[in-house]
């Protein structure tokens, strides 16, 4: 119903910012993005001033269709009118960030940030995994342990687990395994998935059977991680027969599986 909606709302004199704001969800996913950046200028034309609400959305919008520059312009606007404090805006920058700048970007715009939360560290811990910055992101992941006390959660530990089987360090794997059991995230599908990737990766695969064998519920991708490893170390045969359980077990094969 948004191209209904909006004709009803840029018309109107003193438009209801209300209004506009309930348009926005709808704006991103339905891929109206141009309808989303007017309604923008039209809000800044109309003297307000878009609320943090306003701003997430935005940026979601530029990240989905790839508008760096948008994306740009929104920082500017962010910075101009001292939303970098707003966890929920600083997160959904860094987000952008992570997906569309240089690592220099996002650190910088990190560091900037006055406020986090572990949301934050989060995104911005991905966003070093992302840019294949394993060791930036694990002194992270360190500095909020130790310097801002958080606690992490099963998207900290999943993308410190992907840091450490890029870089093949298997005793901060081992670490990162300690640190879950205390978290109690062992049965956790997307944490139990890293954990059998990470030490498939470092070449571990006694662990990584282990940790298979014990994971409640496998999906694609923990079976893949399983397969990869095998091939890494030159064992096809077991490879083969991995893939042939897989199939048995009715899991469908991936691009990546299959690959």
């Amino acid at each position: 119903y948004n191209h209904v909606a909006l004709p009803l709302s840029v018309e109107t004199h003193h438009p209801n910012f209300a209004s506009r704001r309930a348009l926005t969800p709808g704006f991103v996913y339905d891929s109206q993005f141009e309808e989303l950046w007017c309604l923008l200028c039209r809000i800044r034309l109309a003297g307000s001033i878009p609320d943090a609400f306003v701003y997430c959305r935005l940026l979601s919008a530029c990240s989905l269709h790839r508008s760096w520059q948008r994306g740009l312009q929104v920082f500017v606007h962010i910075i101009k009118f001292g939303y970098l404090s707003n966890l929920y805006v600083a997160t959904s920058l860094i987000d952008f960030l992570a997906k569309n700048a240089s690592f220099d970007d996002i650190m910088w715009a990190f560091y900037d940030i006055p406020h986090r939360n572990v949301v934050l560290w989060n995104a911005v811990i991905a966003g070093s995994v992302r840019h294949k910055e394993s060791w930036v992101a694990l002194s992270l992941f360190k500095s909020m342990l130790y310097d801002s006390h958080y606690v992490p959660n099963s998207f900290s530990l999943s993308s410190v687990l992907t840091a450490c089987a890029g870089i093949e360090e298997l005793d901060l794997g081992r670490s990162i395994h300690v640190w879950i059991i205390k978290c109690n995230l062992l049965d956790d599908v997307f944490v139990a998935t890293g954990l059998v990737d990470m030490y498939a990766k470092c070449g571990s695969m006694v662990d990584a059977l282990v940790e298979f064998q014990r994971m409640p519920e496998r999906n694609v991708v923990s079976w893949t991680a399983v397969i990869s490893g095998y091939i890494r170390q030159g064992d096809a045969v077991s490879a083969f027969e991995f893939f042939n359980n897989m199939r048995t077990f009715g899991v469908g094969a991936n691009i990546y599986t299959l690959t």
